[in-house]
């Protein structure tokens, strides 16, 4: 049975990357490694963090003139609408916002010893693969993950096939080497998948 206790006291630090297409599972198996005691970094919320920040708020109202409210707050569907649209607005939002999510991340991963994990969905799109040591990629049959996205985000078929296309390509031979999660049976075979994935992990810097 994993324990994160095993690695926790430990000076090494080993930074891991989740990752993986939209509606592919990434947030259930951060979920799952988290619950087992790790520390687990959720790169979307740090990312809702930054957004809220007036001066951040004001530059992305202004690149892409959204109306604001008295609280100065745009309209989120909109800004999506935009963004998934248009992969030049898209580019130019990730080149602004990720490098702040990436410092924001790394300087609490840095305080902790043993296995820390980022969940990243951008990771492979900025380059930021680079900087961990080890990287997740977390797969899915494509019908799945369309049906899940359009049932979490209440999103059209056509709205979610254009954000798949407008993501990085997971079946890109780039990926050998990494560590593969595939998540196509229920809760129960994910959960085994992740505990032994985190047994040899932890095997590893013993």
């Amino acid at each position: 049975m994993v324990n994160a206790g095993m690695t926790q006291n430990k000076m090494k630090n080993i930074k891991v990357a989740i990752t993986g297409g939209i509606g592919s599972g990434k947030s259930e198996i951060s979920k799952i490694i988290k619950n087992k005691g790790y520390t687990v970094i959720s790169a979307d919320e740090t990312a809702k963090n930054i957004m809220r920040r007036e001066q951040i708020k004001t530059a992305i109202a202004e690149k892409f003139c959204l109306k604001t409210d008295e609280n100065n707050n745009y309209n989120k569907a909109e800004l999506a609408k935009i963004i998934f649209n248009d992969k030049d607005s898209l580019n130019w939002l990730n080149s602004y916002i990720h490098p702040l999510i990436v410092k924001e991340i790394f300087e609490i991963l840095d305080r902790n010893n043993g296995l820390v994990f980022a969940e990243i969905p951008l990771l492979f799109e900025s380059g930021t693969e680079k900087l961990f040591d080890k990287i997740i990629i977390v797969k899915r049959n494509s019908e799945q993950r369309i049906k899940s996205v359009m049932a979490r985000d209440n999103l059209s078929r056509e709205e979610v096939e254009k954000r798949i296309k407008n993501q990085y390509n997971y079946e890109n031979l780039a990926n050998i080497g990494h560590t593969i999660i595939y998540n196509d049976s229920d809760l129960e075979k994910l959960n085994k998948q992740v505990e032994i994935l985190l047994n040899e992990m932890e095997n590893k810097i013993l």
